[in-house]
């Protein structure tokens, strides 16, 4: 036969229950969580929230899959554009009257490995004064 006292604290509620040889103490917490500590078994978690739904393997191996053929394709699409970009300014420096395959078109080819020396290049409004800064760009890395 099971014996219970109710008391009321500052927040959780403590029952007692005495029987059959054995005691076991009640704790119902504020966030409706009640717990059973028995001297027979470990702690037993009764009236608890649902436990979070685990995801599977697969599905974790998808989105990593995924995420890596995303990144690709941008990496991909990076890299078409900026060289798209060379083409465009070394069309440019063809239009200005350098050219194919002199040294002059070989510097610009180097020189625009650099995004900040391609901006500088395609900033620039006369064709005289980019042939210049060509060859006045190249003579200062020259010269380091």
């Amino acid at each position: 036969m099971l014996a219970a006292q109710r008391t009321m604290l500052d927040g959780p509620v403590w029952i007692l229950c005495l029987g059959q040889g054995r005691s076991t103490l009640l704790i119902a917490h504020c966030q409706r969580r009640l717990r059973v500590w028995s001297t027979m078994s470990n702690a037993n978690v009764v009236d608890s929230p649902l436990s979070k739904k685990t995801k599977s393997m697969e599905y974790y191996v998808k989105r990593i899959y995924e995420c890596m053929i995303e990144r690709t394709r941008y990496e991909r699409s990076a890299i078409s554009r900026e060289q798209e970009e060379v083409r465009e300014m070394l069309q440019l420096v063809e239009e200005d009257g350098v050219p194919n395959g002199s040294e002059l078109y070989f510097i610009a080819t180097e020189l625009f490995r650099s995004r900040a020396r391609l901006a500088a290049y395609r900033s620039i409004k006369t064709a005289e004064h980019r042939i210049a800064w060509l060859r006045w760009t190249w003579y200062n890395i020259k010269k380091k």
